[in-house]
């Protein structure tokens, strides 16, 4: 809510509006948040959480690697979205705002680092602290505890998304830009250099490793298969943007809209495809799935 209504909130001065969606054909706040945004963020933070748990990251490696691991997958997948939007008009970020430097094509860097991995990390630290490692060792939650708990777990994930980036928006205050994109960039670096490996390892280990020989497994194939549809889709979207994509000048189409970076985007599209590749395997190999939790 700070960010679509500074103003209300007394932070106008500092943060200013940062980007304006498009009108669509349903939208709340007054017009400020479209349908599909209230739709995308919980749909790719499921889908990402759920790969990871199926892959038994939080299980094998605990709550700290498997939130840098939602954040890796989370950001493969946002990525694809996020390069894609400006081009169709999706929303216009504010360009000479200061906490959008720098950019990365039509993306703002913040966006790529802080929306995409750091805040899915913090949203699935919480989530797996309070609820899901209880859960894997088969407690049930009455509906008040999960009411409680999902409160709590949004007020401090919205406040790990404000301290996770901190290092690269105080050094950036007191140097320049390019050096704030640097050390967005490493923090990006490091969630990739830990959850990468992590990954490959963990679904080679399942791989190798009969169901249920040493540990239940949890299979959730439906929201894996979910993620497949959701990249069937925004390669469908991604096709039909390439003409003018490729005729822009200068990062700007002929209708004057900027365009995200390509590169980036196919980067992304091999990560979250391997990763839901991954998750699928993993299912589709198991004989056992996760006991039913008991009181």
């Amino acid at each position: 809510p700070p960010l679509y209504f500074p103003a209300q909130f007394g932070i106008a001065e500092h943060v200013d509006t940062m980007f304006a969606h498009n009108v669509f054909t349903v939208d709340f706040l007054w017009g400020r948040l479209p349908l599909y945004i209230v739709a995308i963020y919980p749909m790719m933070a499921t889908i990402a959480f759920e790969i990871v748990r199926t892959l038994g990251v939080f299980r094998r490696y605990g709550t700290l690697v498997g939130a840098v691991c939602v954040g890796f997958v989370h950001h493969a997948f946002y990525e694809i979205f996020d390069h894609l939007g400006p081009q169709l008009r999706w929303w216009e970020w504010t360009l000479d705002h200061p906490m959008n430097q720098p950019f990365l094509d039509a993306v703002p860097l913040p966006s790529v680092v802080v929306f995409a991995a750091l805040w899915p990390m913090s949203l699935a630290f919480c989530v797996q602290f309070f609820v899901g490692r209880h859960a894997d060792r088969g407690r049930r939650f009455s509906g008040w505890a999960i009411i409680w708990r999902t409160i709590v777990i949004g007020l401090l994930a919205s406040i790990g998304t404000v301290l996770l980036p901190a290092p690269a928006t105080v050094i950036g205050s007191f140097t320049n830009v390019t050096v704030m994109g640097v050390v967005y960039a490493l923090e990006l670096v490091v969630i990739a250099a830990v959850a990468a490996p992590v990954l490959v390892k963990q679904w080679q280990r399942l791989r190798n490793t009969p169901a249920g020989a040493t540990e239940s497994r949890y299979a959730n194939p439906l929201m894996v298969r979910f993620s497949v549809g959701y990249l069937a889709v925004m390669a469908v979207l991604w096709v039909t943007a390439l003409p003018a994509y490729l005729g822009a000048v200068d990062g700007v189409t002929d209708n004057g809209d900027p365009v995200g970076s390509l590169w980036y985007t196919a980067l992304c599209f091999v990560i979250a495809g391997l990763s839901a590749f991954a998750a699928l395997t993993v299912s589709a190999s198991q004989t056992q799935k996760a006991p039913a939790p008991v009181g």
